[in-house]
């Protein structure tokens, strides 16, 4: 699609809204190429984009950009007094360990005592790449540290908080047929 909106979109996240408190977006390479990014991270237009779609019943709690990474969580503005604690975080595992395009970032608060954790990472590409993805995720799960929100003592980040979500382009692949896939789906074969 490129940068095209998908069709129905806008209808379908509106939709979606009339039961949601906590609205998480996670982007990869999205609105320019992981060059550009580089040289220009924010998303301060796109996060109002996204603030005009949600309207004026939600307010982001926080976000993080960093090159073709993004993440912004949202809240009900109900709600909002509630939260507590917000904290963001980074780990990159692109290019010499230190470029973000690939990697994680993260937003961690604290709703009424409980302990949110939103992740959004971007793995290691290819159809051979699975170990290297392993390892990403390893080392986001080591990396993002987060002192302030974890509400437990561990040193996998998922570990440390009451609800977790992951999110993003993770990159791992299906070899196969939609038939011998469906199939291996029936047989319980995950």
């Amino acid at each position: 699609m490129g940068q095209e909106q998908p069709p129905g979109v806008l209808a379908l996240i509106q939709e979606s809204l009339r039961s949601q408190h906590i609205v998480c977006v996670s982007t990869q390479e999205c609105g320019r190429s992981i060059l550009k990014s580089m040289l220009v991270s924010g998303k301060d237009s796109w996060e109002s984009n996204v603030q005009s779609t949600l309207g004026d019943k939600y307010m982001r709690v926080s976000s993080i950009s960093e090159n073709a990474l993004h993440i912004a969580v949202y809240v009900r503005t109900s709600i909002l007094s509630l939260v507590s604690k917000v904290e963001t975080g980074r780990e990159a595992t692109g290019v010499a360990g230190i470029m973000y395009n690939k990697g994680g970032l993260s937003v961690g608060f604290h709703l009424q005592g409980r302990a949110f954790l939103f992740v959004n990472c971007h793995l290691a590409s290819g159809q051979s790449g699975v170990s290297r993805r392993l390892k990403d995720f390893e080392q986001i799960e080591r990396g993002l540290q987060l002192r302030q929100t974890s509400k437990y003592s561990d040193s996998h980040i998922s570990n440390r908080f009451d609800c977790v979500f992951w999110s993003g382009d993770m990159n791992f692949r299906i070899e196969g047929s939609i038939e011998e896939v469906g199939g291996g789906l029936a047989a319980g074969e995950y």
